[in-house]
């Protein structure tokens, strides 16, 4: 993953930092840091820097060595002293603070850059803001955190493991594990081998409580700084020999190599596979034709022996830049990857291309709702979502993983999964099948693989009402509502009575803002409120609970008479007036529609509504011509999405009854619609508890046109 992020910051680096040729130290640290021999520039800099302590251009190379390379205290401190030595203050330090896991010095350093942001960009102050957004509210990226359960995986090393897939039943992942690390085999960024593609066949047993430790140990310089030559530092014979090799023991767990087809000294990885396993694609890095380092996808597929062979390179644009991290959706025609070539939003954004016939169309920006002017990176595409890395919107610090939710990219919005599959470090490709599934991530100094298990885990809320000077058949009502939900019908969540001795409960999620309610029907007054985070919950057998506080609720006024349960309306006895027709047209006024109303939070049909529907089966079999609209509605309280579902059992209680009565399915047109056209406010200020019966209902129309619907008599009737 590490060689991804040089192309990121490379360019910027060579041309932003000093070239002079101040000493041997210096020459050989500036050439090894633009070859991204990064682990070799760390001796020479800091030689150098013993005797020009104050050269901000060597500090903030430097750092960026550590910064690449994860060793984050180390970095902190050379970039603070480059920019105590004047240095230009940009978000590398804000980072570093939050990956460390200092939030309060990041958030001080991004208002600064805030506060003295005139001459930056419109997006990268976009930038300045989600991320001083997401650092100052921490707590809702851990509301969901009970949902994941991740697991260490025998299989990490103290070297790097990442970018899961499941494949045939196994995973195959990236690693640049070896226990013989040689000139030839060497990977001079970090001093560790290429990486290579590794396949598990087995995952039932790879899970496991111990983590591979990561220690950086920085390269010995074994000669003086005069007897390296700079004649051409892609010769390692003539300087590289002198220093020391990486020297990592681990427990080696036996894992073969994906396919030897693949298997060649370059660095391999974020590979995807097509639907039926037959095509791959992947990344790999080549020399561009100036001889530098770029990143490429390319396609293998399998032959007829059933091994991988290499067929052909994704001429996806300009070839002196980048294209990486491949993502093939299900149908196998379109193709997500990252990539740095210019007219994006800003450092890498996510790109795809589309298949049509047979040819990949030019790349198509994935859009301003994704991007942003920091870097996205690592997109996949599971079950019709897709899940991504980047630094730029809110979060936790790092690369966060998000994922799009919306009907094109062009509307939607941006979720950070949260934690426990963010924190504070890098975490990056994300992979599921159904409720399981795997994320990388460098907590604990490499990249290493979790396995994780998803469950949608809510927490049970108990409470008890006492009530005082109240009659014996008087219920209190108690509403829920999510204090940070932008919209009324939002804010609102769930409500219930409660029982017979005062107690209530109900199912929320972690880390919320909540708000309780408390009334009695039909009196005005008391009322109470009380407001609570649930973050203070216990688990008990297997179930997380939390207790709300005794809210006492006295009567000090009389109760105003409110007729909660009243009668259908009659249909009129007037045969050119009979409650669905008026002289052969669509009926105009409410009053003269047939009407069925529910108890609060049930689709049941109570005797007195029974009558009613038999009215309306009459009036049909006597006007074989026409059709029953219905539309089933529901009051104000709980979710619009729970709201939605009750509103169609109510319609398929009426549906099941005309039905069982001998109407054909075919007369009778359906729509249920939840909370909305509501006959009564819901607003705050117009809010009646004692009104709600009005809103749970079923209106039934009668129609001459098969193709109208409840909605389209709707609009007549206004």
């Amino acid at each position: 993953m590490r060689y991804i992020f040089s192309l990121l910051f490379i360019a910027l680096s060579v041309t932003s930092f000093s070239q002079q040729n101040h000493s041997a130290s210096l020459r050989l640290g500036d050439q090894s840091f633009n070859d991204m021999r990064y682990s070799y520039a760390i001796p020479f800099y800091k030689s150098y820097l013993t005797k020009h302590e104050k050269d901000t251009a060597a500090l903030l190379r430097l750092g960026y060595c550590y910064k690449i390379n994860n060793v984050y205290d180390s970095a902190i401190h050379y970039y603070e002293l480059a920019e105590n030595f004047g240095a230009a203050k940009t978000n590398v330090l804000a980072e570093l603070y939050a990956s460390s896991g200092n939030y309060a010095k990041a958030i001080t350093a991004y208002q600064a850059l805030l506060d003295a942001s005139k001459r930056q960009s419109s997006g990268m102050k976009s930038v300045y803001k989600s991320r001083l957004e997401g650092f100052k509210n921490m707590k809702k990226w851990f509301r969901d955190s009970l949902n994941y359960k991740l697991y260490n995986l025998s299989i990490n090393t103290p070297f790097n493991e990442y970018n899961a897939v499941m494949y045939n039943g196994g995973i195959v992942f990236e690693s640049n594990r070896d226990n013989k690390i040689n000139r030839r085999n060497e990977f001079a960024w970090d001093g560790s081998a290429f990486a290579k593609l590794y396949y598990i066949a087995d995952t039932a047993k790879i899970r496991t409580d111990s983590i591979a430790t990561f220690l950086w140990t920085d390269k010995h310089i074994k000669k003086a700084i005069a007897e390296y030559s700079v004649l051409s530092s892609n010769d390692n014979n003539k300087w590289i020999p002198k220093f020391d090799l990486r020297n990592v023991k681990y427990d080696n767990v036996s894992v073969p190599v994906f396919s030897n087809g693949l298997d060649v000294s370059v660095n391999y990885g974020a590979i995807c596979f097509t639907n039926d396993g037959n095509t791959a694609y992947f990344t790999k890095n080549q020399k561009n034709r100036k001889g530098e380092n770029r990143l490429e996808i390319w396609q293998a597929d399998k032959n007829k022996e059933g091994k991988w062979e290499i067929t052909q390179k994704l001429s996806l644009g300009n070839p002196m830049y980048s294209y990486f991290h491949p993502a093939i959706t299900a149908d196998g025609n379109r193709l997500y990857f990252a990539s740095d070539v210019p007219g994006g939003f800003g450092g890498t954004d996510i790109y795809y291309t589309e298949k049509n016939d047979g040819k990949w169309s030019d790349p198509i920006n994935a859009g301003a709702i994704i991007n942003t002017a920091a870097n996205e990176l690592f997109p996949t595409v599971y079950e019709g979502i897709l899940y991504f890395s980047s630094n730029g919107h809110d979060g936790l610090g790092g690369l966060d993983i998000y994922k799009f939710e919306g009907k094109d990219l062009k509307n939607g919005k941006v979720v950070n999964l949260g934690y426990p599959v963010n924190t504070n470090k890098d975490e990056f490709g994300f992979s599921k099948y159904q409720n399981k599934g795997y994320i990388s991530s460098n907590r604990y100094g490499s990249d290493d693989i979790f396995e994780f298990d998803y469950e949608l885990v809510k927490i049970i809320i108990k409470g008890k009402v006492q009530l005082s000077g109240f009659k014996a058949n008087d219920k209190a009502m108690v509403k829920l509502f999510d204090k940070n939900a932008d919209a009324l019908n939002d804010k609102s969540i769930d409500s219930s009575f409660i029982d017979k001795d005062g107690n209530y409960s109900f199912a929320v999620k972690p880390g919320i803002d909540y708000e309780l309610d408390y009334a009695v029907i039909g009196y005005e007054k008391p009322k109470a409120s009380y407001n609570f985070i649930t973050d203070q919950y216990k688990k008990v057998n297997d179930v997380y609970v939390m207790d709300i506080p005794l809210i006492k609720l006295e009567n000090i006024v009389p109760k105003v008479p409110v007729e909660v349960a009243p009668a259908a309306p009659k249909p009129a006895e007037n045969k050119n007036k009979n409650g669905m027709l008026i002289d052969g047209k669509e009926i105009v006024s409410v009053a003269e529609q047939y009407m069925v109303f529910y108890d609060y939070d049930k689709n049941l049909i109570t005797p007195q509504y029974e009558k009613t529907l038999d009215s309306v089966l009459n009036y049909l079999n006597a006007h074989p011509a026409l059709v029953a609209v219905i539309g089933s509605f529901t009051d104000c309280a709980g979710s619009k999405a729970y709201n939605e579902k009750l509103s169609a059992r109510r319609s398929a209680a009426v549906i099941a009854y005309l039905t069982k009565k001998g109407l054909k399915r075919n007369r009778i047109i359906e729509g249920h619609y939840g909370k909305e056209y509501l006959l009564k406010a819901c607003d705050e200020a117009k809010y009646n508890p004692s009104e709600q019966w009005q809103n749970r209902r079923t209106e039934i129309l009668a129609s001459e046109v098969r193709t109208k619907r409840w909605t389209d008599m709707h609009k007549e009737k206004k």
